[in-house]
């Protein structure tokens, strides 16, 4: 019974840290960086919302306020379960759909496909439609990084607050700001 006060204790304890950390412009910094170079200061219109690092898992989530437009960022960084195809992680990630904060749901229609050089490397993307919490169609892209060294695959996803529209520049403007990883 001990064990059990002092393991939830230890839980409370540790969840009570993530929580704090995850809204502190200091370690938002600190996590961003573990995911890739990006500016200080972010580009005008941009910043950091969130940044959470999750045991094999780092995210940050990047707002763009005068498009409506959140980038939800994952930097899964473990050798083991690293995938080394880009394409073959886009594939898996588009099926699954957009997983934020705000939005689970799957993608219902691609619209656009492509690839952009960011930090160095490919990412291909996939826009599609999904359907928003709102009920309405909407669209939102997902695009897949795998870097070798250090190894980690990146996850990003980009989708505008019910109502708005997507805008792929405010995107790609952000991603065409990192400097490498």
């Amino acid at each position: 019974m001990g064990a059990a006060i002092s393991g939830s204790f230890v839980g409370l304890m540790y969840i009570q840290r993530l929580s704090r950390e995850a809204n502190d412009p200091a370690a938002i910094l600190r996590n961003a960086a573990k995911i890739a170079q990006f500016p200080q200061p972010l580009p005008e219109g941009y910043r950091f919302v969130l940044g959470l690092h999750l045991f094999y898992i780092v995210l940050v989530v990047i707002d763009h306020k005068s498009d409506h437009q959140q980038m939800f960022i994952y930097c899964l960084r473990d050798a083991a379960g690293a995938d080394q195809d880009a394409k073959n992680l886009l594939d898996r990630a588009y099926d699954v759909g957009l997983n934020t904060n705000s939005t689970t749901t799957k993608f219902k229609e691609l619209k656009s496909t492509g690839t952009a050089e960011v930090g160095g490397l490919v990412m291909p993307y996939r826009i599609g439609t999904y359907q928003d919490t709102s009920g309405k169609a909407a669209e939102g892209m997902v695009g897949c990084i795998c870097v070798n060294k250090p190894i980690k695959n990146i996850l990003i996803y980009s989708y505008p607050a019910p109502g708005n529209a997507y805008n792929h520049d405010v995107t790609m403007n952000l991603l065409k700001s990192i400097k490498g990883f």
